[in-house]
């Protein structure tokens, strides 16, 4: 049994009952979970604006998952596998090995990471009054299905298709969809009740990351980087630019700060351990990545 918003395409293919509801609709959320073993709650907003002046992000990501507790609560479900994020966690000092005894954010944390840290305790509350839950943090996803396309997907193809000219300092760690999956599947029946496991991939700086899109792809892709300074001091630009087509901005402060800001070493060694958690080679994740991308017509125009 699916439950979703409105979009649906992801769900192509798959043979299951789709139920329609907002994580909002509290009485909803508790008629979908009546009478299942488990629930996995992946559902949020993710930004990188920095602020949430809609209050989307609050709505969905601590609204949304208080909800989604309270009803696996009273319907006494017997697992909720919640989704969190990398974002949680504190990523300083930036060259020490991340893993999930690094306290969780608060000083300096943009709307989304503190959207999702709030979502976290209220699941590990909800654990104190008996709910079996487990809470995975996955880095950033990539790979096929990427219907809509998400962010970093948009950037994969953007890249892919020269229409990101230059590219900005910084990195990020990519993990590959099929390795997240595999290890919800096993934290479902392995995981143990109130821990948080990190699902991470492999690091890659922007840089490598368009030259591994050029060597898979078989395309020339950018290689020359624009210096940091120079993006923040055109930021107010890519603001007016977007306002003026509705899309969201090329970069904001909190992108380039999430990009230069994250942690190289983040260790998934509790889920290799606990979950028989694997990583896919960044190659072959990158060439299935890509040969959906083109059969979904999204490496074209």
């Amino acid at each position: 049994r699916l439950m979703v918003h409105r979009q649906d395409e992801g769900l192509q293919g798959l043979e299951a009952e789709v139920v329609r509801c907002n994580l909002l609709d509290r009485e909803g959320v508790r008629s979908f979970v009546k009478g299942v073993d488990a629930v996995i709650h992946t559902a949020a907003v993710i930004s990188v604006a920095g602020g949430d002046p809609q209050g989307r992000l609050a709505d969905v990501n601590i609204a949304g998952t208080r909800h989604v507790v309270d009803a696996c609560l009273q319907e006494r479900v017997g697992r909720l596998l919640h989704f969190g994020t990398i974002h949680v966690f504190d990523p300083f000092p930036l060259e020490e090995v991340l893993d999930e005894t690094r306290p969780l954010r608060t000083e300096g944390a943009g709307a989304y990471d503190r959207t999702k840290v709030a979502g976290n305790r209220l699941v590990l509350d909800a654990v104190e009054k008996g709910l079996d839950a487990v809470i995975l943090s996955p880095t950033s996803v990539f790979g096929p299905h990427d219907y809509y396309p998400s962010l970093l997907g948009k950037g994969i193809s953007d890249i892919y298709r020269k229409r990101i000219p230059m590219l900005i300092p910084g990195g990020y760690d990519f993990v590959f969809v099929d390795d997240v999956v595999n290890g919800a599947v096993n934290a479902l029946e392995r995981g143990r009740t109130g821990e948080n496991y990190l699902l991470s991939g492999h690091y890659l700086t922007v840089k490598q990351l368009a030259a591994l899109i050029g060597e898979v792809g078989g395309v020339r892709t950018p290689r020359r980087i624009v210096p940091m300074p120079v993006l923040q001091a055109m930021l107010p630009v890519f603001r007016i630019q977007s306002k003026l087509t509705g899309q969201p901005a090329l970069f904001t402060r909190e992108s380039l700060k999430v990009l230069k800001e994250s942690p190289q070493r983040i260790s998934s060694a509790k889920a290799e351990k606990e979950l028989g958690y694997r990583k896919t080679e960044i190659g072959q994740a990158m060439k299935a990545t890509l040969d959906w991308f083109a059969d979904a017509g999204l490496l074209h125009g």
